[in-house]
C-alpha cells in the first residue's frame, strides 16, 4: 500500500516554502517548493494541490490573461459598476492582441511597457483609425493596472507588472486635447425656440443644462418616479459615472415644462422619460448606447444657427452644407464639434462661474470630484475677462511737469549782472522761454 503524501509548511524570509513528496516517472521524490506568499492560509491551500496534483511541479496559475481578465470584467458587471463597459472596451481594443494569449504567471513589466510604446509610436489606432491621445494611453495603463492589482491581492501572480511601467509622453500636438464648442445663451435660446426641430431633443437639451449637466447616459435613465410627478418640486438624479444618485432641487422654470412633457406621455405613474418611440421596443428605456450627437448637429442646422456662412455641395449645387470651417459641425485645428455632452454639462458648469458661484457649490451640483476636473468644464473666455469689481478706483493722472529752459541772460536771478547794468547802462536781451 502506497504511503500517504504529506508535506510541511516552512518559513523563509521571502515568504512560506512547501517540503514535500512527488511522484516522478514512478519514483518518489522529494520537492522544495517556493510558495511565492506570506499568507499562511493561502500557503496551506497551496500545499494542498501541490500534494493533491500528479504532476511534480505544477502552476499555482494556469489560466491565461484574457480568461482572468474575462472573469474579473464579468464580476464587475455583475457589481453593476458604471466603468466595466470601458474597462472591457479598452481591453478588447487595444491589450488583448498583445497579452492575452500570455500565461498570467508569465507576465512581466515588458509585455505591458510595449503596449504603451506601441500606442504612443502611432502603431496602435482607435476603431476610427487615428493615433491615440495621451489620455488614452494613461487610461490603458490605469485600467491594466486594476486588472493585475485584483490578480496580486488573491495571490495569482508574486508582483502587479504594470507598477514598474510608465506611459511614454507624447510629443507635438497629439497629446493636448482640443477644447469642444459649445452653443451661447443665445444660440440655445434659438435652438429651444425653433419648433422645426424634435421636441424630444430640445426637452433631453433642457433637462441636460438646466439640472446639473447630466450626461446623456443620465438623462436615459430618468424615470418619472426620480422626478416627483407632477408636482415636479425635487428630482433624484442618477450618476452613472460615480455610481451614485443625487437629490437636487428642479428649477421653478422647468416645472411647467416637464409637466407638459408628463401629460403628453399619458400622465404615467412610472416608466423612462424618454422611452423608445418605435419598433418592438415602444416604451421601454433607450439602451445607455445612444447618443444624441448626430441629432443636435442636425437639429443645429435645422435650426438656422451657424457661425459661418453655409456652401454650397459639391454634389449638389442647388444644396447648402455647412462651412467645413464653422467649429460648430466640424472639427478644427483648435477645436471639436459641438456635442450633447458638452452642451450640458460644460454649458452648466459655465453658467454657474457667470453666476458667481463658488467652486464647492458647482462640484456637488456637477459631481465633480475635483477642482482640477471642474475647471476643465468652466469656458476658458471667462479668464480673459477682468471684472470691474477686481479694478481698484484711479484717479486721474496728470502729466509730469518739465522745468523750463531759459535761454539767453536772465537779469532776474544774477546779482552781479544787475550791478554790471546798473552802471554800464547796457541793456541783455530779453530772454525766451521754451518749454
Amino acid at each position: 500500500m502506497a504511503r500517504k503524501r504529506t508535506g510541511t509548511l516552512v518559513w523563509r524570509k521571502s515568504g512560506w516554502h512547501a517540503r514535500y513528496f512527488a511522484v516522478v516517472d514512478g519514483e518518489e521524490i522529494r520537492v522544495w517548493r517556493d510558495l511565492e506568499t506570506t499568507n499562511r492560509t493561502v500557503a496551506r491551500q497551496r500545499l494542498a494541490r501541490l500534494i493533491a496534483s500528479p504532476d511534480a511541479c505544477p502552476t499555482f496559475s494556469s489560466e491565461s490573461v484574457s480568461s482572468f481578465v474575462d472573469e474579473w470584467i464579468k464580476q464587475r458587471e455583475a457589481q453593476q459598476m458604471p466603468c466595466a463597459r470601458y474597462e472591457r472596451t479598452y481591453w478588447q481594443g487595444y491589450c488583448e492582441e498583445a497579452i492575452g494569449r500570455l500565461e498570467l504567471h508569465d507576465l512581466r513589466p515588458h509585455h505591458v511597457q510595449s503596449i504603451l510604446d506601441d500606442a504612443a509610436a502611432g502603431k496602435i489606432l482607435t476603431s476610427k483609425g487615428t493615433k491615440l491621445k495621451q489620455e488614452t494611453i494613461a487610461n490603458i495603463r490605469s485600467i491594466l493596472f486594476r486588472m493585475f492589482k485584483a490578480a496580486r491581492m488573491l495571490e495569482l501572480i508574486a508582483a502587479n507588472p504594470v507598477e514598474l511601467t510608465k506611459a511614454p509622453k507624447l510629443s507635438g500636438d497629439r497629446g493636448k486635447a482640443k477644447p469642444r464648442t459649445y452653443l451661447t445663451d443665445a444660440e440655445l435660446g434659438r435652438f429651444l425656440a425653433c419648433p422645426d426641430v424634435d421636441l424630444e431633443l430640445r426637452m433631453a437639451v433642457l433637462v441636460s443644462r438646466t439640472m446639473g449637466g447630466l450626461r446623456s447616459g443620465d438623462v436615459l435613465a430618468l424615470d418619472w418616479t426620480m422626478l416627483a410627478a407632477p408636482s415636479f418640486k425635487v428630482a433624484t438624479l442618477p450618476r452613472s459615472k460615480t455610481g451614485d444618485v443625487q437629490e437636487m432641487s428642479i428649477p421653478e422654470a422647468m416645472r411647467p415644462r416637464l409637466k407638459e412633457w408628463w401629460k403628453r406621455a399619458g400622465s404615467p405613474a412610472s416608466g423612462p422619460v424618454f422611452p423608445v418611440r418605435r419598433g418592438e421596443r415602444a416604451g421601454e428605456q433607450k439602451r445607455p448606447t445612444n447618443r444624441y450627437a448626430k441629432r443636435l448637429q442636425r437639429g443645429l442646422w435645422i435650426a438656422g444657427i451657424t457661425r459661418m456662412r453655409p456652401v454650397k455641395d459639391p454634389d449638389r449645387p442647388k444644396r447648402l452644407v455647412p462651412n467645413p470651417l464653422d467649429p460648430l459641425y466640424n472639427e478644427t485645428k483648435t477645436s471639436l464639434p459641438v456635442d450633447f455632452h458638452t452642451l450640458g454639462r460644460r454649458g452648466f458648469s459655465t453658467a454657474l462661474a457667470r453666476a458667481g458661484t463658488n467652486v464647492q457649490t458647482a462640484m456637488a451640483l456637477t459631481r465633480h470630484t475635483t477642482a482640477r476636473v471642474h475647471q476643465r468644464y468652466v469656458d476658458a473666455q471667462l479668464g480673459h475677462e477682468i471684472p470691474d469689481a477686481a479694478v481698484p478706483t484711479v484717479p486721474a493722472m496728470p502729466e509730469k511737469r518739465r522745468r523750463a529752459t531759459v535761454t539767453g541772460c536772465d537779469r532776474t536771478r544774477s546779482p552781479k549782472l544787475r550791478k554790471l547794468v546798473g552802471a554800464s547802462g547796457f541793456e541783455p536781451p530779453t530772454p525766451t522761454v521754451s518749454r
